[in-house]
Formats: structure tokens, C-alpha cells, sequence
């Protein structure tokens, strides 16, 4: 039997195209079944559902303080601190965000040590997910943690080339779906779900087909296109401006963030030349930030668009479906932000994989390598049908992009879309499993490591 100790989303991320069946629910964290993997191997398993840690240690750590003692490491009882032998364990970005930087800041290697010499001793095997889309973060706070050596069997996922020929690592430019789809298949009770399905056997990429994506398109759409945004990044200033400019806001839902807003406007007006916590900003950066965009007030700027909410959301995915953002348009119109910065190599974002599981059609500036990573998994780019010139996806200057898309904008606006959108569909709907199929693909090649 696998004993794993993952969230709910985790567990049907990491199985993704192979059959589960439950055959017991004993308790909303505790739950019982079989894998059926492709060519008919089939393992029992029972998996725990956790929450990062530290919630736990910083609640315990406060009730020994009130009795006047300091915390010792046995006082701690979060599952992952006593796992069964032969265990699996599995962390996304936002567990060891909130946990195991947080545990060595708060409390030392010797707290931290003892834990991996328990999961060390224990044969314990760990799967990290690496791939978030963030090189800024890669090339940087993260490195340390991303290669170190650790003392117990571990495999750790990768969207970028930097760790593509490490030692443990795998790598594919699509491995950031694990943590997409991990934040997508939290909405809800997922509890409930198990419960409902003792005794049924299932794929995850069917429920996420059947359930998390069955979507509700209605027509016509209330705007043509979709630019969701919540930093004003100097490229998405230049296109919100040639919008304004080309009397183009009406046929758009523009969406930005008030607070990223004024953040931002506060670093130009002290002339901060960083961001992001980082200082490797190119020409790209540069050639739109010393412009006047921030010296308008936020009152302009609202007349044009819908406010978002705080300064940033991790939530992507979930926002977008159960707020409906992606029925309201035919296009979705980003800016990526890694082209404003000379990482080592290019990377994506969410931005281009979104509207394709969402049936929408993306259209990217500054986002080139999406295009390149879409077109060699078998994705098709509409380029014709948004009246682009064949090399627009090899341009690099993303200003250069906004202008042909302002243009193309132009034409558009001044037809229905909905006719050339419902003769794409099945090219729309092919397009979102060429990208679930890749997954599922990708996330076999993690099987042998559990499976050993």
C-alpha cells in the first residue's frame, strides 16, 4: 500500500489519467482505494489530506508559551512529522513557501534536520513541484532550496532549462500545470467529492473535463476581447494607452489593480529602477517606464476598466471560473512579464494555457516562447483569424506586438467575432486537449519514481 500525504488538489493532479477507486472514507483527511496505471498495474493507496505546517507549529508554539516553556520538536503532531515507512509526500509552491523556509527561519536547522532525518530514516519519498512559471524567483530566492542536496529519495519537477540536466530534477515546459491545476481543483468541497464517489472508479482528467471545465459559453459575448491585468508592467501600459488612444476600450473588459496601481506609481515617482525584488530589468522595462502613465491619477484610468483585487492573486484559475471572467469575451489579451527582464532562458506564465482550457483564444505580446512550446505539443494560434502577420510570434519587441494588435483590434471591432469564433471551435476545443493530453503524458513519467 502508497501512504501519501498531500492537499485533496495534489492527489488528482499527480494522478491525473489513471483510474482511482475508493473503497473507503473514514474521515474527511483520511481515505482508502486503488490506482489502476496505465498497462494494468494497480496499487493500493491511502492518502491523508494536510495543510502546510507551520499553521500547526505557530499554534502549538503559542500554547507553550503560555505556560512558560519554550517549544520542544516532539511537541509538534502534524502528520508529515510522523509518517508512516514507505510514505509518499508531496509539496507545491505555496506549501514550501509557507513551511519550510518559514521552519528554518523560525527554528533552526536542528528542527528542520530532524525532520528530513526522520523522512531519511523512514525510506520516505518526497515529489517537489518546481515549476511555477517564476525564473525570477528560480534564478534567485529559490535557488538555495531547489538544489540542495537532501537527505531523503525526493523528485522535483521543473518548467525551467536552468535545473533541465540536474540530477533529480525532470524537466518539461509544461510541468507548471501541476500547480495550476493543484489551485483549480480546490474550488469547492472537495471532501465531498470523495465521499460521493466510494465505490466508483474515475480519471481526474475526466472530473476536470466533466466538472472544473464544463463550461457555460453563452453568445454573443459582451466584449470582444478580455485584458485581464493586475500590475500596470510598462507594456501593458503602452497597450492600455494605444487602446485609449485608437478609441478601442469600449470593445474591451480591461481589468486592473488599484493597489498595484498606486505601488507602482509610488516606485516612479521615487524613481525605483527595481522590482519585483530584482534587478536584472531589460529595454523592454525601461523604454515605457520613465513615460507619464503614473502621473494621471487612478480616477483617469477607472473610466476605462473594471478594478481587480489586491496587488496580486495566486488564484488565477479560480478566479476566472467562478467569477465567469472567461464568458465575457472571445479573446484574452496578456502581457507577460517575463520578456521586461534577462532571465536566463525564456519562460511563460499561466497566461497562454488559461484561455485554452477555458475554449477561449489567447492572444499574447512578450510571450513568444508560449507560442513556441504550443505550436511543438500540436496547438494551433489563430494567427489568420486575428488578422496577424505570420511572424508575429517571432517578433521579440513586444511594443511592436501591441502595435499589430491594436491594428488587428481595429479590423475586428468593426465585424461580429462570434461568426469567426464559432467556426474555430473545434480547433478551440482541440487546442484545450492537446494541452491536457500533454499533461497527463508528462505526469506519467513521475510513476516509476513512486512505483520503485
Amino acid at each position: 500500500m502508497i501512504n501519501i500525504y498531500c492537499e485533496s488538489g495534489q492527489f488528482l493532479t499527480l494522478f491525473f489519467n489513471t483510474k482511482i477507486k475508493i473503497t473507503e472514507y473514514k474521515s474527511n483527511d483520511d481515505i482508502i482505494g486503488t490506482l489502476e496505471f496505465d498497462g494494468g498495474q494497480k496499487e493500493e493507496f491511502r492518502v491523508r489530506f494536510v495543510t502546510p505546517w507551520m499553521d500547526l507549529v505557530d499554534d502549538i508554539r503559542k500554547k507553550t508559551a503560555k505556560k512558560g516553556v519554550g517549544i520542544k520538536f516532539e511537541d509538534i503532531d502534524h502528520p508529515i512529522f510522523n509518517p508512516k515507512p514507505n510514505s509518499l509526500l508531496i509539496f507545491d509552491r505555496f506549501q514550501y513557501e509557507a513551511s519550510f523556509g518559514k521552519f528554518m527561519h523560525d527554528y533552526g536547522f536542528s528542527f528542520l534536520h530532524r525532520l528530513y532525518d526522520i523522512w531519511g530514516k523512514r525510506n520516505v519519498k518526497v515529489i517537489f513541484n518546481f515549476a511555477f512559471w517564476e525564473a525570477l524567483m528560480y534564478e534567485t530566492t529559490e535557488y538555495g532550496f531547489m538544489t540542495q542536496e537532501f537527505p531523503f529519495e525526493n523528485l522535483k519537477l521543473t518548467d525551467y532549462e536552468l535545473f533541465e540536466d540536474r540530477e533529480g530534477f525532470i524537466f518539461d515546459k509544461l510541468y507548471n500545470l501541476f500547480h495550476y491545476f493543484n489551485i483549480l481543483l480546490q474550488i469547492g468541497d472537495n471532501i465531498e467529492f470523495y465521499r460521493e464517489n466510494i465505490g466508483k472508479s474515475f480519471k481526474p482528467i475526466d472530473v476536470i473535463k466533466s466538472h472544473y471545465l464544463k463550461l457555460n459559453h453563452t453568445f454573443p459575448k459582451k466584449k470582444l476581447f478580455s485584458h485581464l491585468n493586475g500590475k500596470f508592467r510598462p507594456h501593458r501600459a503602452y497597450f492600455f494607452d494605444k487602446l485609449v488612444e485608437n478609441k478601442l476600450t469600449r470593445f474591451g473588459h480591461i481589468t486592473a489593480s488599484k493597489a498595484a496601481f498606486l505601488q507602482m506609481r509610488y516606485q516612479h515617482k521615487d524613481r525605483h529602477i527595481s522590482t519585483d525584488n530584482i534587478s536584472i530589468q531589460n529595454e523592454y522595462f525601461f523604454r515605457n517606464w520613465k513615460k507619464d502613465f503614473f502621473d494621471k491619477p487612478w480616477s483617469y484610468y477607472d473610466k476605462f476598466l473594471t478594478e481587480t483585487g489586491g496587488i496580486s492573486s495566486e488564484n488565477h484559475g479560480r478566479i476566472y471560473l467562478e467569477e465567469l471572467q472567461y464568458n465575457i469575451s472571445y479573446i484574452d489579451i496578456y502581457g507577460e512579464t517575463h520578456v521586461l527582464f534577462d532571465t536566463m532562458y525564456p519562460i511563460f506564465t499561466e497566461k497562454g494555457l488559461q484561455p485554452v482550457l477555458f475554449e477561449k483564444i489567447p492572444l499574447l505580446y512578450g510571450g513568444n516562447e508560449f507560442y513556441r512550446v504550443f505550436n511543438n505539443i500540436g496547438g494551433y494560434n489563430f494567427l489568420d483569424e486575428l488578422m496577424l502577420p505570420k511572424d508575429y510570434i517571432t517578433i521579440k519587441d513586444p511594443y511592436k506586438q501591441v502595435d499589430l494588435i491594436i491594428d488587428s483590434l481595429s479590423k475586428l471591432s468593426k465585424h461580429s467575432f462570434e461568426e469567426i469564433y464559432m467556426e474555430s471551435r473545434d480547433k478551440i476545443k482541440n487546442n484545450k486537449n492537446v494541452i491536457l493530453d500533454h499533461y497527463a503524458k508528462i505526469i506519467s513519467k513521475t510513476y516509476s519514481f513512486i512505483l520503485d
